[in-house]
């Protein structure tokens, strides 16, 4: 990198030792410093004619691609991708296929599938394109497509890590969690610092019925990235099929302290106060659920019979009967509501008044 550097010290208008540079920078993370460079590249070859063609080519796809990488603006990078491949290089399958990402990441779905569609019929076999397409069709809701390309992707490499992250996912959302489960394990294998895997594969995991296994790699997911609430949240509601309620009672409430209006984590920590006893706690958190999310019928119900627990019979019954106006279903409910009448030591007819 000093070399160039050197040369650029010595002559600022060497096209090569720019490009140099920028490739450098941006392969160390570099990306604002190397699309600098990029951009000063192009201006290069703008002042000179004789930049060759391919080389202009080569400027303007590294500073699409660093700029799709680095920079915050979505927009930034269109304009160099779509001046390769409308301008200098219909061949260029790489560039469609970035700009097939870009739009993707955009949710341009129609723009992506021209893109990724012209990038494989420039190159069948690109595998970034094959991933990219599975992406899309995964993202578009034609699951059973996306597998398609996903493997395909894998018969030109059968370590593609986007390819089998790919088919975890797309066999996760078939329902068919025990192929996910393979999948995620084989991406984790070439990576075991993704944190989302680890969470899906939780997720695969507990429909399977493996909750060890859930717990396990939760705990993993946030471990590599602790701000995700839902790791929290499914980790709590693993442990509860395990009863163990205390650490559970942990995993909602480190749920809740990243995202205090979650109404499911409310609830179920209410839950896990009540199966340990802790009905005052259980109850605080079942009226924070409700301010969220009123039409509960659930937390009605679950509320009503912490305050029957604690003896406070009247709002027990209001709540039973919530519950039962909300679901009419839920014979439980009926049959609490008749022993809190017993409780009260008055009839329905009475109560109801």
């Amino acid at each position: 990198m000093l070399n160039y550097k050197k040369c650029l010290t010595l002559d600022n208008k060497h096209f090569g030792s720019c490009i140099h540079l920028a490739n450098l920078l941006a392969n160390v993370g570099e990306g604002q410093r190397a699309a600098k460079y990029f951009k000063h590249a192009i201006k290069i070859a703008q002042e000179d004619g004789g930049v060759p063609k391919e080389a202009l080519v080569n400027a303007y796809f590294g500073l699409g691609k660093t700029l799709q990488q680095y920079s915050d603006n979505k927009e930034a990078p269109v304009a160099p991708l779509e001046k390769v491949v409308k301008e200098l290089d219909h061949t260029h399958y790489k560039a469609f296929t970035q700009l097939g990402i870009l739009y993707l990441d955009r949710e341009e779905y129609e723009k992506a599938a021209d893109c990724l569609k012209q990038a494989l019929l420039l190159n069948r076999g690109f595998p970034l394109a094959l991933v990219s397409m599975g992406n899309l069709l995964f993202e578009t809701g034609h699951s059973d497509e996306a597998i398609r390309y996903h493997k395909q992707a894998l018969t030109v490499n059968e370590k593609e890590l986007q390819a089998l992250i790919g088919l975890g996912n797309a066999y996760y959302d078939s329902q068919r969690p025990q192929d996910a489960v393979s999948f995620y394990r084989k991406a984790l294998a070439i990576d075991s610092q993704l944190s989302d895997v680890h969470y899906n594969l939780g997720n695969a995991l507990y429909l399977v019925e493996d909750i060890t296994g859930a717990i396990d790699h939760y705990r993993a997911a946030i471990n590599l990235n602790p701000k995700k609430a839902e790791s929290h949240y499914n980790l709590g509601n693993a442990l509860c099929v395990k009863a163990d309620y205390p650490a559970a009672i942990a995993a909602y409430q480190a749920a809740l302290d990243i995202d205090p209006r979650n109404a499911p984590a409310l609830y179920n920590l209410g839950n896990a106060f009540y199966m340990v006893n802790r009905f005052e706690e259980a109850i605080k958190v079942y009226l924070k659920a409700l301010d969220i999310n009123e039409s509960s019928a659930e937390c009605h119900f679950n509320l009503a019979s912490a305050y029957n627990d604690v003896g406070d019979h009247q709002r027990a019954l209001h709540h039973y009967q919530r519950s039962i106006e909300l679901d009419s279903s839920n014979v439980d409910a009926y049959i609490c509501l008749g022993g809190v009448y017993e409780n009260m030591k008055l009839a329905p007819e009475k109560a109801e008044r």
